[in-house]
């Protein structure tokens, strides 16, 4: 389990890290301004933004059209260019993220991959109300650390997902956001995967006891809802863990005591064991629940390989001696 969680640590260590080194470019006052109007490449669209809508742009770009055009945003629109050449590596360098953006204090917004967004969100949306925004910003952020968001419902319609988000700061002056969202349908595919018995299961969970993402066989498992059910948000976000039905409780409030362990529960009557390491960077947990009966089978086998495996050598062992004896006995040796 350990193993598994540093895995996912380096993954999102990595996120943070490209977040923290856009920022830091889009944020050079000292940067070199292509001579590229914003009013060059946005025009009005029917959804009330001012919108890149080029067939062949690299990435949307869009603002809302009341906001206005000072040339501080010029400034930051220009800048931002840049990243038509970034954006679409990173994303494939990343795949468990699936957008990457930037967005300014006005509420101007360069996002790959090209969906259209601009064309997509109401006319009154201000994304830099969005919790991807402010989770960054200030207010919540007065360090100026990266920060990941809880899961929240896509307004792009991508579903649930997280947010890494770096805040941008032109020397002192707070400027924006970059931000790379995650799936929850991404990071449940890796979960997945983390499967060392038939019947295992994984869940990562904040430090808050809310969980991040899990693995579909977990609510099956703990609440019994059956297969393809839809599960209410609420469910998979406090119920699995930070939740007095759960029996998955006892061993949360053990991670708040001793980082990686193993604890033993009960779950629908069956003895389960549950392993337990931190994701050090998002202050997360991983979860790996498996149960018992499993463990013990899967030890079986292994001791029942470990004793053919002895056998064999004994006999391959046993064989050679023989055949030593005879060479010698022959006075061949």
């Amino acid at each position: 389990t350990q193993s598994i969680a540093e895995r996912f640590n380096a993954t999102f260590v990595s996120l943070e890290n490209r977040t923290v080194a856009l920022g830091a470019l889009v944020g050079d006052t000292q940067f070199p301004l292509p001579d590229q109007p914003l009013e060059e490449l946005l025009s009005l669209n029917e959804s009330g933004f001012l919108s890149d809508q080029r067939p062949s742009r690299r990435s949307d770009a869009f603002l809302r059209a009341e906001i206005p055009l000072t040339t501080e945003l010029q400034r930051r629109f220009q800048r931002s260019l840049v990243f038509d050449s970034l954006f679409e590596p990173i994303l494939a360098q990343h795949p468990d993220a699936v957008s990457i953006y930037y967005i300014s204090t006005e509420g101007f917004t360069r996002y790959h991959p090209v969906i259209g967004l601009g064309e997509l969100l109401p006319p009154d949306f201000d994304v830099t109300q969005e919790g991807f925004f402010t989770v960054a910003a200030p207010a919540q952020n007065p360090t100026g650390n990266t920060a990941w968001t809880p899961i929240y419902v896509d307004p792009a319609g991508m579903g649930l997902m997280v947010t890494v988000a770096a805040p941008v700061y032109e020397e002192d002056t707070f400027a924006g956001v970059i931000g790379i969202d995650v799936t929850l349908d991404t990071l449940t595919q890796s979960l997945v995967e983390v499967k060392p018995t038939t019947g295992s299961y994984a869940i990562i969970a904040s430090s808050s006891g809310n969980t991040i993402v899990t693995a579909p066989e977990a609510l099956q498992s703990i609440f019994g809802y059956p297969t393809g059910t839809t599960i209410p948000i609420t469910d998979i976000n406090s119920l699995l863990i930070n939740n007095a039905e759960s029996p998955l409780l006892p061993v949360f409030e053990r991670t708040q005591i001793v980082s990686a362990g193993i604890e033993r529960v009960t779950i629908d009557g069956k003895p389960h064991l549950v392993a337990y390491a931190p994701i050090t960077t998002q202050d997360w947990t991983l979860f790996v629940v498996a149960p018992v009966e499993e463990i013990a089978a899967e030890a079986a086998l292994v001791g029942e390989s470990l004793r053919s495996n002895s056998r064999s050598i004994l006999r391959r062992t046993m064989l050679w001696l023989t055949i030593l004896a005879l060479l010698a006995l022959g006075g061949l040796w």
